[in-house]
């Protein structure tokens, strides 16, 4: 019964932070009381979501103009959109509002939000997002547009991160090059992505340990292009989120380190990305993860602070529970790692022969496309024998009904069809 009256304190409590509700028994206390009151629930509650502005509550989808933009196409109900408020701690809200201060000014945003494992990174992009397209879609006078104007970008580096925050890829977001040096938007191209980009306020970057600094320079470049502005970022806010506990980027250097084979940094010794030097930092600490989650979170942030030899004996049994000798025991959807190419083909052919099945073998059909293809057709005849540690595209594949297949390349991020 106790717990139950409590839940109902909460309830309403939470209800005029938001101002869902008003505190009536004191209503002619004035201004001062009221903020008072509001700061007394919160320290009482714990709750710190009162993001007091009405105008952040949408219309039902069903009551939306049919001009609604790209962002209000994503937004959530209402209900949805409280229980996600609700459920941000302090700094996750004093960071939104904040932010969100910072927008109504029309001031550009250059911030970094880093934290450990299960610190509600991701549910802060989810709020953020949902925040700022309703006040997007409520102040922006072009409104009214016909067109399907994007004014906030998610993004990650690679497609798997993009899908789990409901993003798109950096190379496909900027066009940027898979590899080589960046290079300018022809006409026709440029003309398009500004268009695209006409209303484009703010852009969240995700899992920004793998950026590295020539990819955040190259990002830098192309908005610079799109937007005709030399401010960093052509002007527009950036929201960059990650923790550099976890993958560093692949054969290029931090993104708070100065690019490779820049001559400029060499000569100056400089040591820091100049780039990165303007985003203010953000920390979150407080594990917001399900009481079973938060053991194995803090193993992964005392690990990435402090090593192995930081580890208590609990933490030690734990990570020893998991090593298994006979592998046949281990359940067969498991996803296993290999450090290099040539055992991951030896585990992928043994468990293929011992599904059940008929074994169906594709044979790759190329066909030479555009100006070489006199070239492409002599290089063609040695592809059977490529040697496959050094190609992501087979010549053979090898394919059973019942086997789960991972994809190397992405293919369509929105459905999930992505590398890993």
């Amino acid at each position: 019964e106790m717990q139950h009256e409590r839940a109902q304190e909460e309830i309403r409590a939470n209800r005029i932070l938001l101002g869902l509700e008003k505190e009536t028994s004191n209503t002619n206390q004035g201004e001062i009381y009221q903020d008072t009151f509001l700061e007394e629930l919160e320290d009482e509650y714990g709750f710190h979501t009162a993001i007091d502005d009405a105008e952040l509550y949408v219309t039902k989808p069903n009551e939306r103009n049919e001009s609604d933009n790209d962002s209000t196409s994503n937004l959530m109900d209402n209900n949805e959109y409280l229980n996600l408020m609700t459920s941000l701690n302090q700094k996750q809200h004093k960071y939104l509002l904040n932010m969100l201060s910072l927008i109504k000014e029309n001031k550009q945003c250059l911030h970094f939000i880093t934290g450990g494992a299960g610190t509600g990174k991701s549910v802060l992009i989810r709020s953020i997002y949902q925040t700022l397209a309703r006040y997007y879609s409520k102040h922006d006078k072009h409104e009214r547009d016909k067109k399907n104007y994007k004014r906030i970008i998610i993004a990650a580096f690679t497609g798997m991160a993009a899908f789990n925050v409901n993003a798109v890829t950096l190379h496909c977001a900027f066009h940027l090059p898979l590899q080589g040096d960046l290079k300018p938007l022809s006409e026709n191209k440029l003309k398009e992505v500004r268009e695209t980009y006409k209303r484009l306020k703010f852009i969240i970057i995700d899992e920004i340990s793998l950026v590295s600094a020539s990819r955040l320079f190259d990002i830098n470049n192309r908005l610079q292009q799109i937007f005709n502005n030399e401010l960093s970022f052509g002007g527009l806010s950036v929201l960059l989120v990650g923790d550099f506990k976890q993958l560093q980027p692949v054969n290029d250097n931090w993104i708070f380190q100065n690019r490779k084979n820049n001559v400029y940094a060499q000569i100056l010794n400089e040591k820091v990305n100049s780039l990165w030097l303007e985003f203010k930092y953000f920390e979150l600490t407080e594990i917001m993860r399900q009481r079973n989650d938060i053991e194995f979170a803090d193993l992964l942030n005392t690990l990435g602070f402090d090593g192995l030899i930081a580890l208590n004996n609990r933490q030690v049994q734990l990570l020893d529970s998991r090593i298994v000798n006979d592998t046949s025991k281990i359940p067969k959807e498991t996803v296993f790692l290999f450090h290099s190419n040539k055992s991951v083909g030896e585990f992928n052919n043994t468990r293929l022969d011992s599904l059940p099945g008929e074994l169906i073998t594709s044979v790759a059909k190329d066909e030479p496309k555009g100006k070489d293809k006199e070239k492409a057709s002599r290089f063609m005849i040695h592809l059977p024998n490529i040697d496959l540690k050094k190609s992501v595209l087979p010549y053979i594949v090898r394919l059973k009904l019942s086997a789960k297949y991972m994809v190397v390349m992405n293919i369509n991020v929105t459905d999930g069809i992505v590398n890993g």
